[in-house]
Order: C-alpha cells, then sequence, then structure tokens
C-alpha cells in the first residue's frame, strides 16, 4: 500500500517517473454532409441513427440538404459507413479531427426556420468547416 499522506506522488511509489499523457482532451471528429434533398422523415432517421452513436450536431433540411455531426471519431466514422449504404445518397463534404471540447449539443437538431441556412453555415464555419 502507498501512504499518500506521507507526500508520495503516483509513480514515486516505485521510483519511476510518470508517463508523460497526452491531456489535450478526447479526440473529436466533426463531419460535413451532404445529401441532394432532404426531407423531415430522412432528418428524423438520421437523427435516429446519431442518436445510436452519441453525435451531435444540426440538419439542415431541402435542396439540398446539409448535415454536421461531431462525436468521438470512431463513431463519427461508423455514422457515416452506415448513411452511406442507405438509398439516398449522403456524401462526405468534409471531415477534421483534433483534441477539443465539444462545440455543439449533445443530440441532432434540426434547424428550422428563415435563418436555418445562415444558423447551420454558422455552426459549421464555428467548427472549421465550410459550407459546400
Amino acid at each position: 500500500n502507498i501512504d499518500w499522506t506521507a507526500g508520495a506522488t503516483p509513480g514515486s511509489a516505485t521510483g519511476a517517473t510518470p508517463q508523460n499523457r497526452d491531456r489535450g482532451g478526447v479526440r473529436l471528429c466533426r463531419l460535413l454532409i451532404h445529401c441532394p434533398d432532404m426531407s423531415n422523415q430522412d432528418a428524423a432517421d438520421v437523427q435516429g441513427m446519431a442518436g445510436k452513436y452519441n453525435l451531435g450536431g444540426y440538419i439542415r433540411v431541402g435542396k439540398p440538404g446539409f448535415i454536421v455531426v461531431e462525436g468521438l471519431e470512431f463513431n463519427c466514422d461508423i455514422f457515416m459507413d452506415n448513411l452511406e449504404r442507405q438509398k439516398k445518397k449522403f456524401l462526405n463534404a468534409g471531415k477534421i479531427s483534433e483534441r477539443s471540447g465539444r462545440a455543439f449539443p449533445m443530440e441532432l437538431s434540426k434547424l428550422d426556420g428563415p435563418n436555418a441556412t445562415s444558423d447551420f453555415a454558422k455552426a459549421v464555419e464555428s467548427v472549421g468547416l465550410k459550407d459546400k
């Protein structure tokens, strides 16, 4: 047992120096996905799928439709693979992977109303992706 009250620190009990760790945060992925035509039903289906992978972000329905998602890189990759297998055509329009905190809400939200296009563009630009 280590007596932590006697000034011991992790690694000092064995005489080894602690391993250098990357403490820059979890590696997150952000994907921009294009769909030639995204209906409200398509958006609901995509929201359900994104929830299974703990992805957050935004959907813009219309012609064209766009999705921007954020989550663990592994989950983003599986999500994109699943979208590419759908009947509807989904194209990866951009990807960024970095160690950082979340920028988007934890759920995939559909943007509606007259400001949906500009709100979506601002969200995409805020994370370094460009709305195509």
